[in-house]
């Protein structure tokens, strides 16, 4: 039996994600697609990764890929990897995750980067960004 890979709602680039008390509603602080960086190679600082996710079932392996995608090939290079899991005790009540990325990451070259998310092995979602020189 294959197991069951939930649904990925929202994978968002943030300053941060707060609640007003614990089980609140998250409020994400400054979300983004870009980072500006005056040089590089460069480190991002700090910065979170908000995922949201659904439809799984019990303990699930997750792994979140942030990688560099070159514009003359087809496979992406690793900059970083993000290993956690989630619990879902109820496939029908949303689950959230945030990725706190404390010390950056570091971008060597300007262009499209992605987070790729994977549960169980399988990739369910992909978000693209931009590092870019700042202006």
């Amino acid at each position: 039996m294959s197991p069951v890979v939930p649904k990925c709602l929202a994978l968002i680039l943030c300053d941060a994600v707060r609640r007003d008390r614990p089980g609140g509603d998250p409020s994400i602080v400054r979300a983004f697609d870009a980072f500006d960086v005056p040089a590089f190679p460069a480190n991002t600082g700090r910065f979170s990764i908000w995922i949201q996710l659904i439809d799984g079932n019990g303990e699930t392996a997750m792994k979140l890929f942030i990688e560099h995608v070159p514009p003359d090939r087809v496979e992406a290079e690793l900059v970083a990897p993000v290993e956690f899991s989630v619990n879902f005790a109820n496939p029908n009540v949303v689950v959230d995750h945030v990725a706190v990325l404390q010390d950056g990451i570091e971008l060597e070259k300007v262009g499209r980067y992605r987070l790729r998310l994977e549960a169980d092995g399988a990739t369910i979602l992909q978000r693209y960004f931009v590092a870019r020189h700042a202006s």
